[in-house]
């Protein structure tokens, strides 16, 4: 393969290894049209967390859609949290905001939903890559103390 156009060129290569089965195409879908798009195309429903609640109706609704369509999508929840040090204090707390206890706490909560996995972005708020890896050490540990 190679290519030679107005502002670039690759020289002739391989890409490689390819893939042993086809890639999953996975797509969100929160309108009527990103419903029908969803399953007409995809091979699975990537939401955001949103709450243990929303998330079941909204997966109901994604699952009755396919099936009308006689398909089954595969879900992959995606959940980008706010880590802080602290429990988060206060009424305003949104899913997965907050201290590894209540970020576990909401991995379980969605987890009961019967979405099957939850991607967990945690890197948005650790100050570096050290603090990073901590807290993905100590999330994991806790959600797998808590059975999830």
């Amino acid at each position: 393969m190679s290519y030679e156009g107005e502002l670039t060129t690759i020289a002739p290569s391989v890409v490689g290894p390819k893939p042993a089965r086809p890639i999953p195409v996975y797509l969100p879908a929160s309108s009527p049209r990103a419903l029908r798009r969803l399953v007409e195309r995809a091979d699975g429903w990537m939401p955001v967390g949103m709450g243990a609640s929303n998330l079941a109706a909204d997966w109901r609704r994604v699952q009755d859609a396919a099936a009308d369509r006689e398909r089954s999508l595969e879900v992959c929840m995606r959940a980008n949290v706010a880590y802080m040090p602290k429990p988060y204090e206060g009424a305003g707390r949104m899913p997965f905001q907050g201290s590894v206890a209540q970020i576990v706490e909401d991995v379980a909560a969605h987890a009961e939903t019967g979405v099957g996995e939850i991607l967990l972005e945690l890197q948005s708020t650790p100050r570096d890559a050290e603090e990073l890896i901590d807290v993905a050490a100590e999330v994991y540990a806790a959600a797998r103390a808590a059975g999830i």
